[in-house]
């Protein structure tokens, strides 16, 4: 992992933080920027805040992320599957 992406995931985990004890909102939105066409997709990861069904997605876990072919983000939930 560069040392850019290292430092945008540690000032995650402080929002998160943040967001657990109620100093700020938690927020649904996020940006990725997508790799160029024709690279590899980048991996990175999102942190689950928050979530309507927890046998899915647990909160405070990590979550590794790929850009799917029709530019959304894919996340592999608890079940194995791929949540678009």
């Amino acid at each position: 992992m560069k040392k850019s992406e290292f430092e945008r995931l540690k000032k995650s985990i402080v929002e998160v933080g943040d967001a657990i004890r109620g100093k700020r909102e938690a927020s649904r939105v996020f940006s990725y920027e997508v790799p160029a066409r024709g690279k590899k997709p980048v991996k990175t990861f999102a942190i689950c805040l928050n979530t309507d069904d927890p046998e899915l997605l647990v909160p405070r876990k990590f979550y590794e992320i790929t850009i799917a072919d029709n530019d959304l983000v894919r996340v592999i939930d608890e079940g194995g599957e791929s949540a678009i």
